[in-house]
């Protein structure tokens, strides 16, 4: 059977621990977890796939993934540059992990930060926690770390948070105070919940109380300074298939489980210490 295009980006789910509870988190779930397998095994699967051009683009999630034990060193050991998507709270925090960090900085394509508001009382609100930190000391650490790799910050559109033009200008605000130039906005799940099916009931009515949809086309931007893109979910379909049918990512699990879906369901999944011993587990991994 021919392949037409075996290669998809990689989901590597660090680790489910996260310092926020965010209402909204897709990763929160019931899914049962068998641990977390050790981060050079882990290193060696992501390098194995991409060896065998499994994959073409390694994104590092969790949980939060800053907070994955030898980070660092795991990073060092790929192949190629992860993209990271973080809180930022472990940048802003801790002023001794940015040190390391910004060693191995041009290690990484890009670090996504994901950031619900420019205000830090309000991040505070969506955390879950608590937790917060101040744009300062968020600007303070990525000055350190952006000269090697590049930096975006991601948004969501939350009813009652960043809901329309005059929110996203302030985000965009914020940008420039920390010297990013890129924005992403992005819609929350929505009231579809065939899509969030393997969430907690809670985030599904988060989701669908706090939905907002805002048209790109709505949006002027006006400052050439920061660049801002919309993506919506809306158009994700269950299954992690594509509209035609086709899966889009492949996601390796803390424990090692490979598949295509963040809910482990459907086909392909399978434990990834395969890869090391069944030499048929590409055929497998192309299915």
């Amino acid at each position: 059977m021919g392949i037409e295009n075996p290669q998809l980006p990689l989901n590597v789910l660090l680790t489910k621990k996260c310092n926020y509870r965010c209402p909204f988190c897709i990763e929160d779930t019931k899914r049962e977890s068998n641990g977390t397998l050790e981060w050079i095994s882990l290193a060696k699967t992501v390098n194995q796939m991409i060896d065998t051009n499994l994959v073409n683009t390694i994104l590092l999630l969790g949980g939060e993934p800053l907070y994955y034990p030898h980070i660092v060193q795991f990073i060092e050991s790929l192949n190629v540059k992860p993209i990271i998507t973080t809180n930022g709270y472990r940048f802003a925090k801790d002023q001794g992990f940015v040190e390391e960090f910004a060693r191995i900085a041009s290690k990484v394509e890009s670090i996504n930060i994901s950031l619900s508001h420019y205000s830090e009382e309000k991040r505070r609100e969506l955390s879950g926690t608590g937790r917060s930190f101040s744009n300062a000391e968020l600007k303070d650490s990525l000055r350190k770390i952006k000269k090697n790799t590049s930096l975006r910050i991601n948004t969501l559109l939350i009813r009652n948070y960043i809901d329309s033009s005059e929110e996203i200008k302030k985000m965009t605000d914020l940008c420039k105070f920390l010297g990013v130039k890129t924005l992403r906005v992005r819609e929350l799940i929505g009231k579809d919940t065939s899509i969030t099916k393997y969430v907690k009931e809670r985030i599904i009515r988060f989701n669908a109380n706090s939905y907002v949809h805002f048209p790109p086309e709505e949006y002027v931007n006006e400052d050439n300074e920061v660049q801002v893109l919309f993506d919506t979910l809306l158009t994700s379909l269950p299954g992690a298939k594509d509209g035609d049918g086709k899966y889009y990512q492949r996601v390796l699990f803390e424990d090692g489980m490979i598949g295509y879906s963040w809910d482990r369901e459907g086909d392909g999944v399978f434990d990834s210490s395969e890869l090391f011993c069944q030499p048929q587990v590409k055929t497998k991994l192309l299915l």
